[in-house]
């Protein structure tokens, strides 16, 4: 079984909008960081993104994604686009495609992975 075929059933579970808006993530994941692994969780709507570990992830809901960077606490966030309060987990809720800011996606998506190496 490929990444693929884990991800594209979750996708397809969800509201068009969502999968707009996760189609959109995952090929700034992809473009920003080509060295990865990708895997899904069905139970938890999530996909993965891996380098020497869960870089970030993409956390799916009814009515939006979740970008989640699992040293977001480390990465630096001059826009403050980062919420969350947790120990080390930060995340970037996206509900509207204006919601992407393609260039500040990827910086932040790169150093999450430099951290990984």
């Amino acid at each position: 079984m490929t990444a693929r075929d884990e991800i594209e059933p979750l996708l397809a579970a969800q509201s068009a909008e969502v999968q707009a808006l996760a189609r959109a993530l995952e090929e700034i994941i992809l473009a920003a960081q080509p060295d990865l692994e990708v895997d899904a969780s069905l139970r938890l709507k999530v996909i993965y993104f891996r380098h020497h570990g869960v870089a970030c992830a993409l956390g799916l809901h009814k009515a939006h994604v979740n970008l989640h960077f699992y040293q977001g606490t480390r990465l630096s966030d001059p826009q403050g686009l980062l919420q969350g309060s947790g120990s080390k987990l930060r995340h970037l809720r996206v509900a509207r495609p204006e919601d992407i800011d393609r260039e500040a996606i990827t910086r932040l998506v790169r150093e999450a992975f430099m951290l990984n190496a």
